[in-house]
């Protein structure tokens, strides 16, 4: 099965090649800043997930002529755009999901005799003997994998003094705040893009369907905590037909042997690693994995969690602009986990 769902993932990216747009650090100042700070001329840097290679410009500029940069995704068409963007030294103008985003690096010139090494590979086997890597880095690729598996490998690859930096998407709760918080009377005539099709713009309805959704975000909270953080948007495989099983056992049409049973067949068809690739890690999670690393000798430089701008702050503090704000920017809204940390010389 695991196999099964990393071809799957490998399919899905191949599809959104022409289209695929994502305001990772690597379009943003503020990883410009930190590639710029960690990579050094001569260095071996490793893209892990690159995508269509919107980190790679940097690398190239910042490791130079003496340095190697390679680039490893699932997809063998986001390689291949990859390496197309790199040898014209130009992106294609795409709509990214962030204020002031833009492929960095593009301004630069591009270093003579520089080429990125592209690799088809699996990222939680890196095909890399230890401590290899000076820099390695992934943005906004780890939760498509078990992350705490993705993290590990990038730690085994880098060597003695070298430095890692990573960028998770965080586990998102805006569906939370919609129908914990959000009376019926400010039910809006539309609905954003994510709802249930047949979700109702009810009142009635709506105050039926908040109490449903506790109850069973509740009910994966105790028995699935790995995905109570990602039930708000569905974002994990196989979400509806857990909700719909889960359903039939609140209304009495099975009962909880029948559940239980679906339950356990339905982990395991859906199982890669310890199942975390079906959600977005959460803060705690993310905190747990970089804690752990540090027990074993790692020197975190950085370990942060943005979220919403400021000017946003204040949207979320009134149920009703918050709603209409969120109605019309559904997937714009988008928390990161970021991690930057060293492997030191004593390190074996």
């Amino acid at each position: 099965m695991v196999r099964t769902y990393k071809k799957k993932v490998a399919e899905e990216y191949s599809s959104i090649v022409s289209t695929y747009s994502v305001a990772s650090m690597a379009t943003r100042e503020e990883g410009e800043h930190k590639l710029r700070a960690l990579i050094c001329e001569g260095d071996v840097v490793l893209d892990v997930g690159c995508g269509p290679g919107f980190g790679l410009p940097l690398s190239l500029c910042f490791a130079g002529r003496g340095g190697m940069v390679v680039a490893v995704d699932i997809s063998l068409d986001m390689l291949r755009e990859a390496r197309r963007n790199v040898e014209r030294w130009e992106f294609p103008s795409r709509r990214l999901d962030r204020k002031d985003s833009q492929i960095r690096g593009l301004d630069k010139a591009k270093p003579d005799g520089v080429t990125p090494v592209f690799l088809l590979c699996d990222a939680e086997r890196l095909p890399f003997r230890e401590g290899k890597v000076d820099v390695a880095f992934s943005f906004e690729a780890l939760h498509r994998m078990d992350p705490e598996v993705g993290i590990r490998e990038m730690y085994r690859a880098i060597r003695p003094g070298g430095y890692m930096l990573v960028e998770i998407p965080a586990g998102h709760d805006e569906d939370a705040m919609v129908f914990q918080h959000i009376p019926p009377s400010y039910l809006p005539s539309t609905l954003p893009k994510g709802f249930p099709p047949d979700f109702k713009l009810d009142p009635d309805y709506w105050e039926e369907e908040q109490s449903r959704w506790r109850q069973f975000k509740d009910f994966c909270r105790k028995r699935l905590p790995c995905l109570s953080d990602a039930i708000s948007r569905g974002w994990f495989n196989g979400y509806r037909d857990l909700r719909s099983r889960y359903n039939q056992y609140v209304d009495g049409e099975i009962d909880q042997g029948a559940l239980e049973k679906f339950i356990e067949q339905w982990e395991e068809e859906n199982r890669a690693g310890r199942l975390k690739w079906i959600c977005f890690p959460t803060r705690s999670f993310f905190s747990h994995m970089v804690s752990e690393l540090e027990e074993e000798g790692a020197m975190v430089i950085e370990c942060s969690t943005s979220s919403f701008k400021p000017d946003l702050i204040s949207l979320s503090r009134d149920p009703k602009l918050y709603f209409e704000f969120y109605t019309y920017t559904y997937s714009q809204v988008v928390r990161t986990h970021v991690a930057v940390l060293s492997k030191p010389d004593w390190a074996t």
